[in-house]
């Protein structure tokens, strides 16, 4: 099977857990370019399609957390469940 790694992320880490933390690594990378500070940006986060064994609440729980694992305030946060077509659906 062919998957997307995150060097830093354990094998046995499941669940929304997981997610979060792929987000997490994400996020703080994209950030970095603007130097840690609090802009004035909106966020929009790309999720899976839903599908069986996809945690309850993925959607709720990145938006609510996120925001707080990186330490950044964004204007709006949104999410798109279309999988691969997340970006492009964005």
């Amino acid at each position: 099977m062919i998957v997307a790694m995150d060097n830093e992320l354990s094998e046995e880490l499941l669940g929304i857990e997981r997610f979060l933390q792929l987000a997490t690594h994400a996020a703080q990378e994209a950030l970095t370019p603007l130097n840690q500070s609090n802009p004035n940006i909106s966020l929009i986060i790309g999720l899976p399609g839903k599908r069986i064994g996809l945690p309850a609440h993925l959607a709720t729980e990145i938006a609510q957390q996120l925001p707080n694992k990186i330490k950044c305030t964004f204007d709006q946060i949104k999410t798109i469940a279309g999988g691969h077509a997340s970006a492009l659906l964005a």
